[in-house]
């Protein structure tokens, strides 16, 4: 794996309070906004952190970039936002790790309230459709996406209304001991569905979605749907009832 120099914001070599994981495909300009942002807020906070890019193939400079602005910096193995997960969780070093989306649709300042409650859960989910979240997107793409948070609640009994909410923070131990196999954005599903089977704990904060700034989503509703029915029957071992 070529990965470039990490941000290092702990001279001691210690483990990082939090590690920060942008999975990217074609994001240079949103990146020259983001990362400075994210940088700003985490010092803001007063935490060691690094800040991780996954990269899927881009062509425009999305790695070169994040090098520059100080962030460590690597083309993913195999294609798809479920791999860059993964390679990005096996990369990080912090006893925590914060997941966001890198077009700008996830406020970076949002970091600091999943980080005050990082203690409360195993997960923390940045959520659109809980008490007090909105998602400034179009109406039909909102009702599909929450008719599949809907599906995934109910099938489940996963206790969150977002479960396709990609900007959460996990405490790392957690998070790299689950061998999820979903290899695009089915594994955002996956990890919450396996991490709940397996006891976890798991709240939500309301979050409000903006649209992204620069390039255009990877994302296809209907295509993410149809490959989220095939993940919800390939997983109906670890199914649990309400009363669980």
């Amino acid at each position: 794996m070529d990965i470039g120099q990490p941000n290092l914001q702990n001279p001691t070599g210690a483990k990082y309070q939090l590690s920060v994981l942008l999975p990217t495909r074609n994001e240079k300009d949103n990146l020259e906004i983001l990362i400075p942002r994210l940088d700003a807020v985490l010092r803001e906070i007063g935490i060691q952190y690094e800040i991780i890019v996954a990269d899927g193939d881009s062509t425009d400079g999305t790695i070169e970039a994040a090098r520059r602005l100080g962030a460590t910096a690597f083309q993913q193995r195999g294609a798809g936002y479920g791999l860059a997960l993964k390679q990005g969780f096996e990369a990080a070093s912090g006893e925590y790790i914060v997941t966001l989306d890198a077009d700008l649709s996830h406020d970076p300042k949002f970091v600091q309230r999943l980080w005050e409650n990082r203690e409360a859960a195993e997960v923390v989910v940045a959520s659109r459709y809980c008490e007090g979240g909105a998602a400034q997107a179009p109406l039909l793409r909102r009702f599909l996406s929450q008719v599949l948070n809907w599906f995934f609640t109910v099938s489940f009994g996963v206790p969150v209304t977002d479960v396709s909410s990609g900007f959460r923070i996990y405490r790392a131990d957690v998070i790299q001991a689950e061998d999820f196999e979903g290899t695009t954005y089915d594994a955002l599903e996956e990890i919450l569905i396996r991490i709940h089977h397996d006891g976890g704990r798991i709240i939500e904060v309301p979050f409000t979605y903006v649209p992204r700034v620069h390039g255009t989503s990877n994302a296809r509703i209907f295509r993410i749907g149809m490959r989220l029915l095939a993940t919800s029957f390939r997983l109906r071992g670890l199914r649990r009832s309400k009363r669980d």
